[in-house]
């Protein structure tokens, strides 16, 4: 994927040091019947792809397209980064703010986050870990472009 990229370091600011280690990601509006739209996206990419069935192992290309409860999805964009999704009656996932140790690991990460707004047509939030109040990270699938929060300054 390609496109304007955050930088790495304005990108662990944005989070801040109370953020937590596993920002909460949000596809708005999204709904379980988003799934076989997620995992077919997913399944383009090239990306290795893992679904756990409570804590097993199962071959993404042999799983049903929507998760059960205990289920996850775990999105490696590359070697170096993992992408969680689990379903919470939407689209939800997170990932590790301590795996973004350089630039080719942030953009991995908005790869993902454009993704998934792109695949099912909505604007995806990521927040600081407990916090749907103020969004680090906004995918804008009316832009198609990923970016910090926008500055509340006047």
């Amino acid at each position: 994927m390609s496109g304007p990229r955050v930088n790495v370091h304005a990108l662990l600011e944005a989070f801040g040091p109370e953020a937590g280690a596993l920002p909460d990601c949000y596809a708005e509006g999204s709904a379980a019947s988003d799934w076989p739209l997620l995992v077919d996206a997913f399944r383009q990419t090239g990306w290795v792809v893992r679904w756990n069935s409570d804590g097993s192992p199962v071959l993404a290309e042999t799983a049903a397209s929507r998760l059960a409860d205990g289920d996850s999805i775990r999105v490696h964009p590359t070697s170096s980064v993992q992408v969680n999704f689990f379903d919470w009656g939407e689209v939800a996932f997170d990932f590790d703010l301590r795996e973004l140790t350089d630039q080719s690991a942030a953009d991995a990460v908005c790869d993902v986050i454009t993704l998934v707004g792109t695949a099912l047509g909505r604007d995806v939030r990521a927040f600081g870990e407990g916090d749907t109040n103020n969004a680090a990270l906004c995918f804008s699938v009316t832009d198609q472009r990923i970016g910090l929060r926008p500055s509340t300054a006047g």
